[in-house]
């Protein structure tokens, strides 16, 4: 090396010497500062928390009793130490409750201090410790600190938070520290200075070339290789200054990557901050002072539907309906620009698609370093839901208010919190009455103590209850409503109230009993009906079955009452109905029961009876009772019955059997002149039991084919021709054999079936007559209509339906009809039959001279022949009296023009007698049986009443 180079290492030496000895006096100077500091500050910190237990044990007591005086001595005297810059106690709002400067009372503190923390001042409140941050190049300490108001007389706590802002003064700390410094520091740069010769003449040959590699690393670490080392392991101060220089460059190397942290930490928490910005529930929007927009967070944008391009031409009057402008203008003016805060207020915003939607705003004014304002920022919620809820809560209370239902709510004691008007009315009482008080659905007698537990305990654990209740309304009378209970819970579970909705339904149960009334009793004599019956009967058998004790059930019949409607009128015939009734309530005890079935029939039940002697003694009393004598509208007249009766267990073992048995009873107290009563015997019930048999057999008949027709001839008595046949129905029974129609045709009439079977010989008997019409025999064809079928509805088209089926003409079909029928003489009976003289078919009175009719009456018919019953033809030549009622039948029958027909005729001086008074026609066995068509056909044949059939004309009546 030579001499400038050595001069040059030399200088360097001398030079890295010195650099050395500066940066460790610097290093040694900053460590120095920097602990003093750190002194400093920790010894302020503790000040502040033995000062921060003190304050929250005195002031918090003072606070909450607003003894805001004594606090203001206490900031004087806390200032008199010089150790504090500034002490101020804020509110909830950070309002000035008391400071360090007088003329800071009740004032906001965001516009005395520039420098306060509203985020440092929110953390101390909200985790309810200090937080201290150090000011103006670490020469001031600020700390928050947070006291709870309390009473120590009421050991409570208040729940607001006040907060007490200390401005610690380092300044005079820092003076004195710095003076104590330079002491130091210009001891050590003597004691350097002093080593540094030392060392400059001990190593000037022995540091050249650790110099020069101590330049090397250097250079390196200038460069920026942090990384860079001298390695100089030497024993002396060369080796102690190169381990402080690769000490000194490990330092810059943490503090670098200090330096990177604490970037990537002010990253983060600018990331942080517009994550808050951004991701908030509300919208947040910045403006400058004139009301322009500045920036606005996303869900502010999407509020009004703005991209941010957008929204940064627009003022947020562009964003207002006009209605707002003067409203919004004067809030600002009260409370942003005064107290730089606006309370939480409502308005409206009108989005870019027009849509104007409500909206809920708060302002702050945006203040600068020195206090300044830079703008405005606030935040706007939309709150269509919440209005929504409120119409919802609004329309809610209306219709709690004006519901017909009444409505009561209870809280989860049972007591009463609020009733509608509805309540009040249904039940009297008004809310006054109510209120506090613990629901009550009844009062004493009205409903079961065990039922209201029973409803309650339903409501608690099924969280509903529905059902019908009694209470005792406010005016003392007894009400039925409809309770529906509802129970309702609070997030948590816990039962929050009861929901009551009453519907006074006393007037539908009023009407429903009247209603139920009426289904179960008649509406004539108020006697229980059909339905009520059986089901009491049904009882009273149960009942007798676990008492051993008989019950009678009695049917009854009045006699010939029919008679007395028909000539009296029906208004009549209620009245008697009515009477009768009554007379039977008098004969019977309170545990029988009588109803009327309809028409004249009453059917009664018999209990607690212990021989059949006894059912027997109540028939005879009830039916003496009947008979006595009835005054009706100035009517006077006697009415007796017939009865029948069954007893339990002895004569049916349910209450269908009792009331068929009965029934049959009572029909052959009919059959043995009326005006008795007869007691169900075995010999009934095998013709009941027949009678099921056949009416079952019946219904099978005609499918089966089992019923066949059988035609008597009707001959003209003065030239003995065949001119008519009446048609006999025969049925074939498979098991029965033959059944004559005295056994079938009343069970027909009485189950209806008469009217498919009546249509059935109709079609069946128009189809033969037609057939012998084809053949040339021209003849009438008499067909018997049974009073239940000619009382259907449907006879005249079973007539016409039989005569266009078989095509035969209707003056060739003769109807009979009952005596018995005609003399009913009612107005529709009459009407039936002109409809049917209407369609063309003639009609005939069999088995005349059995019952009343007379010359008068008889002119008030549309008929065409009498047909003299064969009871009075069989003794024609040996009885006067059946002779003379023969000859007044035909007497009467020529003097109304008619034809008049005997039949029974069975032997030569029957007809000469019948030939000598004129009689028309006849038939009988004289002539011939019964016959089916085929033989009726062989007779026509063998007689000689054949014609050809093309002389015949087809509507031209059979001959007289």
């Amino acid at each position: 090396m030579n001499r400038r180079q050595s001069k040059s290492v030399n200088l360097l030496l001398t030079g890295v010497i010195l650099t050395l000895g500066v940066l460790v006096a610097s290093f040694f100077v900053f460590g120095r500062l920097n602990t003093a500091q750190n002194h400093i500050e920790s010894y302020a910190e503790r000040q502040v928390d033995e000062l921060s237990s003190v304050i929250d044990a005195d002031w918090g007591e003072q606070i909450a009793r607003k003894e805001f005086a004594t606090i203001q001595t206490g900031i004087s005297n806390m200032l008199a130490s010089g150790e504090y810059r500034s002490i101020v106690l804020l509110d909830e709002q950070n309002r000035v409750q008391a400071a360090s400067r007088l003329d800071w009372a009740q004032q906001p503190v965001l516009m005395l201090m520039s420098d306060f923390s509203e985020k440092d001042a929110a953390l101390a409140r909200k985790g309810q410790r200090r937080v201290i941050r150090p000011l103006l190049d670490r020469s001031i300490i600020q700390a928050y600190l947070p006291i709870k108001p309390h009473d120590t007389q009421s050991l409570m706590r208040q729940q607001t938070t006040s907060l007490l802002l200390i401005e610690y003064d380092l300044t005079y700390a820092k003076r004195d520290m710095r003076q104590d410094a330079v002491r130091h520091i210009a001891l050590f740069l003597a004691l350097l200075m002093l080593l540094l010769g030392i060392t400059w003449m001990l190593l000037d040959q022995s540091i050249r070339q650790p110099l020069l590699q101590l330049r090397m690393a250097a250079r390196r670490m200038a460069g920026g290789d942090l990384h860079a080392r001298s390695k100089l392991d030497l024993p002396n101060e060369l080796g102690d200054l190169s381990r402080t220089l690769d000490d000194m460059a490990a330092r810059l190397a943490s503090d670098r990557q200090a330096l990177l942290s604490q970037q990537n930490a002010l990253s983060e928490s600018e990331r942080k901050y517009k994550a808050l910005f951004n991701d908030s529930r509300d919208g947040i929007a910045l403006l400058s002072t004139d009301g322009k927009y500045i920036d606005a967070n996303p869900q502010y944008l999407s509020m009004l539907g703005y991209t941010r391009e957008e929204l940064l031409h627009l003022s947020y009057e562009d964003c207002t309906p006009k209605r707002w402008h003067a409203i919004e203008t004067q809030i600002l003016e009260n409370q942003l620009f005064k107290r730089g805060y606006t309370d939480e207020y409502e308005k409206e915003y009108v989005d870019k698609n027009g849509r104007v939607f409500p909206v809920s705003i708060k302002a702050s004014l945006l203040y600068g370093e020195y206090g300044e304002v830079l703008g405005m920022w606030g935040t706007a919620r939309d709150i269509s839901e919440r209005k929504q809820a409120e119409s919802k809560l609004l329309l809610a209370a209306r219709v709690f208010e004006n519901s017909g239902e009444g409505i009561v709510i209870v809280d989860g004691t049972r007591t009463v919190v609020s009733i509608n008007a509805a309540f009040s009315r249904i039940t009297g009482y008004e809310l006054t009455e109510v209120y506090g008080q613990p629901l009550q659905f009844h009062a004493a007698g009205v409903n079961d103590d065990g039922f209201l537990q029973t409803l309650w305990q339903a409501a608690e654990s099924g969280g509903y209850w529905e059902g019908e209740i009694r209470y005792r309304h406010r005016d003392g009378n007894n009400r039925t409503v409809w309770l529906t209970l509802r129970q309702v819970k609070e997030a948590n579970g816990h039962v929050a109230n009861y929901i009551g909705h009453l519907t006074d339904i006393s007037e539908r149960r009023a009407w429903e009993e009247h209603f139920r009334y009426l289904s179960e009793h008649d509406y004539l004599t108020g006697l229980p009906n059909r339905t009520l019956f059986q089901d009491r009967l049904q009882q009273a058998i149960l009942q007798s079955k676990r008492s051993g004790e008989k019950l009678a059930v009695a049917f009854m019949d009045l006699d010939r009452f029919k008679n007395i409607n028909d000539s009296l009128g029906h208004h009549i015939g209620d009245k008697l109905l009515h009477a009768v009734a009554e007379r039977l309530k008098q004969c019977v005890r309170s545990s029988d029961t009588i109803s009327r079935q309809g028409g004249d029939e009453f059917i009664l039940l018999l209990t607690g009876l212990h021989r059949r002697e006894d059912a027997i003694q109540i028939i005879e009393h009830i039916q003496a009772a009947v008979a006595n004598v009835y005054l009706i509208d100035d009517y006077e007249f006697n009415v007796t019955s017939s009865v029948g009766l069954s007893l339990f267990p002895d004569d049916g073992n349910d209450h269908d059997a009792l009331i068929k048995n009965a029934d049959a009873a009572m029909y052959q107290a009919k059959a043995a002149g009326r005006n008795s009563y007869h007691v169900f015997t075995d010999e009934l019930k095998e013709k009941a039991v027949e009678r099921v048999q056949i009416e079952s057999g019946l219904r099978r008949a005609l499918e089966n084919g089992e019923l066949r027709l059988n035609y008597q001839p009707q001959i003209d008595i003065a030239s003995g021709r065949i001119i008519g046949a009446e048609t006999l129905i025969r049925w074939h029974h498979p098991e029965l054999g033959v059944i004559s129609p005295l056994r079938f045709i009343p069970v027909a009439e009485e189950s209806g079936l008469i009217v498919p079977i009546g249509e059935w010989i109709l079609q069946q008997a128009c189809k033969q007559a037609r057939q012998w019409q084809v053949d040339g025999f021209e003849l009438t064809i008499a067909v018997n209509i049974s009073a239940v079928q000619f009382r259907h509805k449907s006879l005249e088209d079973t007539v016409n339906r039989a005569l266009a089926y078989s095509n035969l003409p209707p003056q060739w079909l003769e109807l009979e009809l009952t005596e018995g029928l005609i003399m009913e003489g009612s107005d529709a009976i009459i009407g039936i039959m002109q409809r049917l003289r209407q369609i063309g078919v003639k009609l005939s009175i069999d088995d005349f001279g059995t019952g009343y009719s007379s010359l008068s009456y008889l002119k008030r018919f549309p008929i065409d022949k009498l047909k003299i019953d064969q009871s009075f033809v069989r003794d024609i030549t040996s009885d006067p009296d059946d002779a003379a009622i023969t000859r007044a039948i035909i007497n009467m029958a020529q003097s109304l023009k008619l034809k008049v027909i005997a039949e029974g005729v069975e032997n030569e001086a029957q007809l000469d007698y019948l030939r000598q008074h004129a009689c028309d026609e006849y038939q009988g066995y004289y002539c011939s049986k019964p016959l089916p068509a085929d033989e009726f056909s062989t007779l026509l044949q063998s007689m000689t009443t054949r014609r050809p059939a093309a002389n015949a004309p087809e509507n031209e009546p059979p001959p007289s």
